[in-house]
């Protein structure tokens, strides 16, 4: 055999034991305890003696005044601590980015290594200066790696004791006074008052933000979580941050209280019963790393707990929208609220997998629900008469306005290039993302899965945007919209119907669903499995779906039509166990199934 020296491989890196997703939590633990402290100052600082008289009122007064000044104190000394867990943070993630690089590197040099291993195995003498020669280019690679993986191991040193050593400068109340009257200190008033007029335009508002110190931004989130958190034009990662400060300040307030004994109000329930659904979202995804960074996975960019009748608002990404090549928004519909998140996560999740799986860049899908989605318990009047609203497109074109602000926030803390960004909303959300794009908002495509209307009678005049539409044939949704020119459809509540040929939209293939009437509304909930989901994933990474032709009158089931063929192919059973005839019973059964869908009673009749 050929005697050639070869290096030894490269071991495997070092263990980052502190990690970004553990600083993380540390710091939203932190954040949430210093707004609770602030929320604790205001209210002393606002408090009075004036249901006292004479010594009493003062010495109540001078009370208040003593605990606020020392709350001052605790909040200056958490300050600093959040500060420096948001600087280490920083400096974690790109440690762990960078680690990922390097050890791609290393396994790269060792199946070199293998590979000219296995050639000298059967080499002969002639050919011993070559790979002598390769051996000794992998062994000047090697010597350079495992340089680089010394001086990062020494940045990641240095990161832990820079650390440690921000948080022994506050160890103490003496070192927390010092920093309550440190000259330097963050004045938040003056912070935002730099942003003036300009907090209704995203792109000042990005502006603003990329000229604030670290300690300035800490500040602002922390005094008033819920303006940032929500902000259109500040970056996903600081919503994000202000946002769980928000969440983790509701929940322990709020469950403390309940805790005691205390009896919540109507408002505070809702509150409290949204920050816990939103908290428990945030705790099962907490360790969750994005593939391609290495980073935390999950940005909360919107918590509007008290919003929406107490159905609440709430919007998030898998992935950072602002370093991200591919964006996805998603709209859920009917039915949705901040209660019952669990099938849109799933569905966000479906697709940003297959995306970052099918794609080159990085990608981030998120979904938006701070509209008013029609919505309903079963239990309150109210919500009763909220499910009958989606017969009409007032609040579709409300959160269409509230949408179009979010995507032009993202576009103004969008970081680097433009990123592709698509809409995509489904059901009652399809019409809400339709009001959007009609006003303007800054999307590439906009994709309407199983929508029951759009606002405009042709894709051109929706918008600029390309218009993709998956509408399953047996999807009962999709034939409420208008039939189109010269069809045989009533006008539909919601608008035109965006499946027809005449609308112009570039309709993809999706399942056409089951044809047993007992499962026509799951074929309204499956357009993010099979082939509806490659078509969704294409558009979104930015290629083009395998399209079919556009629904014609009289070409297709109307929603009648559909009730009565896919009830006769069920064997009937759907309408006997109503006790209904198969025939005069038609328009009750078309009635319930209406009713059902979207509270749609009159709007159907055989025949259509």
């Amino acid at each position: 055999m050929a005697s050639v020296t070869l290096p030894a491989p490269v071991a495997p890196l070092p263990v980052l034991i502190s990690r970004p997703v553990g600083v993380l939590q540390l710091g939203n633990d932190l954040r949430a305890a210093l707004v609770n402290g602030k929320d604790v100052q205001a209210w002393a600082e606002g408090s009075s003696g004036d249901a006292f008289g004479g010594q009493a009122a003062d010495a109540s007064r001078h009370a208040l005044t003593r605990f606020s000044r020392r709350l001052d104190v605790t909040e200056a000394a958490l300050e600093s601590a959040v500060v420096a867990t948001s600087r280490f943070e920083d400096r974690l993630a790109r440690l762990s980015s960078q680690r990922l690089t390097l050890d791609g590197d290393r396994v790269g040099l060792n199946t070199a290594l293998d590979d000219l291993r296995a050639e000298v195995a059967g080499a002969s003498d002639a050919e011993v200066p070559l790979l002598q020669a390769r051996a000794d280019r992998l062994q000047q690679r090697a010597a350079r790696l495992l340089a680089d993986v010394v001086d990062w191991a020494t940045r990641v040193a240095d990161a832990e004791a820079d650390f440690v050593a921000a948080l022994a400068r506050v160890d103490t109340f003496d070192d927390g006074r010092r920093a309550a009257r440190d000259p330097g200190r963050a004045e938040v008033d003056g912070v935002l008052g730099r942003l003036g007029a300009g907090v209704a335009d995203p792109a000042a508002v990005a502006a603003w933000w990329r000229l604030l110190s670290r300690a300035e931004r800490q500040t602002v989130i922390t005094e008033h979580p819920a303006i940032i958190g929500n902000l259109p034009g500040i970056p996903a990662r600081d919503r994000d941050a202000a946002n769980r400060a928000d969440v983790g300040a509701d929940v322990d307030e709020l469950g403390t209280r309940v805790g005691q004994g205390e009896q919540l109000t109507s408002t505070e329930r809702d509150r409290l019963a949204n920050a816990s659904a939103v908290s428990e979202i945030l705790d099962d995804h907490r360790d969750d790393l994005d593939p391609r960074t290495g980073e935390h996975l999950l940005h909360l960019t919107q918590y509007q707990p008290d919003e929406h009748s107490g159905d609440g608002g709430v919007a998030l990404f898998l992935g950072d929208p602002d370093r991200a090549d591919h964006v996805a928004v998603y709209v859920p519909g009917t039915l949705s609220e901040t209660g019952t998140l669990d099938g849109t996560l799933g569905n966000i999740d479906a697709l940003h997998r297959a995306a970052t799986d099918a794609g080159d860049g990085l990608v981030a899908v998120g979904f938006w629900l701070d509209y008013d989605a029609p919505s309903i318990d079963g239990l309150s009047p109210g919500e009763l008469a909220d499910l009958g609203s989606v017969v009409t497109p007032t609040e579709a074109a409300a959160g269409g306005d509230d949408l179009a602000d979010y995507l032009d926030g993202l576009r103004a803390s969008d970081t680097g290039p433009p990123a592709h960004l698509s809409l995509i909303g489904h059901s009652y959300g399809a019409t809400t993302s339709s009001y959007a794009a009609h006003g303007g908002a800054p999307i590439d495509d906009l994709v309407l899965l199983g929508s029951p209307g759009a606002p405009t009678s042709t894709a051109d005049a929706l918008t600029s945007a390309e218009v993709h539409v998956g509408s399953a044939d047996h999807d009962p949704v999709t034939l409420l919209g208008t039939d189109g020119p010269g069809g045989p459809g009533l006008p539909g509540p919601l608008g035109q119907d965006p499946a027809q040929d005449s609308f112009g939209g570039r309709r993809f293939e999706v399942d056409p669903g089951s044809y047993r009437v007992q499962d026509l509304l799951a074929n309204h909930s499956s357009y993010f499995a099979d082939e509806s989901l490659d078509g969704v994933t294409g558009i979104v990474i930015g290629n083009d779906p395998d399209e079919v032709a556009g629904r014609q009158p009289g070409g297709y089931q109307t929603l009648d039509q559909l009730v009565l063929g896919s009830t006769v192919a069920s064997g009937g059973e759907w309408l006997w166990e109503r006790g209904n005839d198969a025939v005069d019973g038609l328009t009750g059964t078309v009635h319930d199934l209406a009713e059902g869908l979207l509270g749609l009673p009159y709007a159907f009749h055989p025949g259509r």
